[in-house]
């Protein structure tokens, strides 16, 4: 099955139970054509309520803003 729905993900530099190469394989194999790919440097594995969750909240309401704002103009 092909995934091509627009993506954002998050990974943390350090993350001592996921490797951060598993996001980037993700990011390299995913069929999307809109995908995007954050590092965040002050968290560790649950990122959402680490230090990083503010950053987090900025850049998925930004992305969904996107998302939407251009489903509108087509």
């Amino acid at each position: 099955m092909r995934i091509c729905i627009p993506l954002l993900c998050f990974k943390s530099a350090e993350d001592h139970v996921v490797p951060p190469e598993n996001t980037e394989y993700i990011i390299e194999h995913i069929g999307s054509d809109k995908k995007e790919m954050v590092t965040l440097f002050n968290s560790y594995h649950v990122t959402s309520m680490d230090n990083d969750k503010e950053i987090i909240v900025e850049y998925c309401h930004r992305f969904i803003e996107q998302q939407v704002l251009g489903e509108a103009k087509t």
